[in-house]
């Protein structure tokens, strides 16, 4: 925690150390070397890092003056985002709800097909999240699931889409 406190400038060297540590640290301090090593950049550390994502460890990652230091950007800035948009058919909702988002923020064409899976999701939060994306790309190949989906969503869902479309 302390080392992520200082950042990738102070706590460089740190990086090596901090690789051993999280392959064989236990439960209560792999969330917060998983972070450090967030912080840090440390690329080679992403797929330890994404195991404890999804298991929601993460999000209990204090900073050192208290109050939550997990921040999803952090981790997505880690790899290129041809290995999130991977991570569609993740096993874990809240993986594919954080694909389905940064696509979103992300949204072009060649990511269309991946969005559109997303927004079929069986996850109602993670579909809501890939609509955002279609509609800013907004050619028919994104806007008709998108349109079709609007059909049978409940109200709460019924909005997001409409408002997707619109701002697309």
């Amino acid at each position: 925690t302390a080392l992520a406190h200082y950042g990738p400038k102070m706590a460089e060297s740190a990086k090596p150390a901090l690789l051993e540590a999280v392959k064989t640290a236990g439960a209560g301090s792999k969330p917060q070397i998983s972070w450090a090593l967030v912080v840090l950049g440390e690329s080679q550390a992403f797929d330890i890092i994404l195991s404890e994502y999804r298991l929601g460890h993460l999000a209990t990652v204090q900073r050192l003056g208290g109050g939550n230091a997990f921040d999803p950007h952090g981790l997505v800035a880690m790899v290129p985002i041809e290995k999130i948009a991977g991570l569609a058919g993740d096993e874990s909702p809240s993986v594919r709800q954080l694909v389905a988002t940064v696509l979103s923020r992300n949204a072009e064409p060649k990511w269309t097909d991946t969005l559109i899976q997303l927004l079929g999701d069986k996850d109602d939060e993670v579909a809501r999240q890939a609509a955002p994306g279609l509609g800013k790309i907004g050619d028919k190949k994104a806007r008709d699931p998108l349109i079709a989906k609007v059909k049978d969503a409940d109200k709460d869902s019924r909005e997001k889409y409409l408002d997707a479309l619109r701002d697309g």
